[in-house]
């Protein structure tokens, strides 16, 4: 559910391609697992998920069962949401240069 301006919801979708990427994620996870039994063996992976599994006990199931993929975007956000408020601009750094570079240009070009 999604919460849209004057607070109504709406029911959101995944698309096609985000259905995939989630039903695939499982089947991932098993080849990765796999390789690594291959490569560092069945031992050392049980005293891997034993490790693991503690700590999701203690975290009393808090943890998604899957990955984040999105949150690289949120850090991305957040870092440029943090320079605005410190230097005090209402917009991301990267369009000031834009904008100071566009400006420079018309600038050279009408003193010329």
């Amino acid at each position: 559910m999604a919460r849209c301006a004057g607070g109504a919801t709406q029911l959101v979708y995944p698309t096609p391609k985000a259905r995939r990427g989630r039903d695939s994620y499982p089947h991932l996870v098993m080849e990765i697992e796999r390789n690594w039994r291959a490569v560092y063996g069945a031992e050392t992976m049980a005293t891997l998920r034993h490790g693991l599994a503690q700590v999701d006990a203690k975290l009393g199931g808090a943890l998604p069962d899957f990955a984040d993929t999105m949150l690289w975007f949120r850090r991305l956000h957040e870092r440029s949401r943090l320079r605005c408020e410190r230097f005090g601009a209402d917009r991301p750094a990267s369009a000031r240069r834009r904008n100071s570079r566009n400006t420079a240009a018309s600038t050279a070009s009408t003193t010329t």
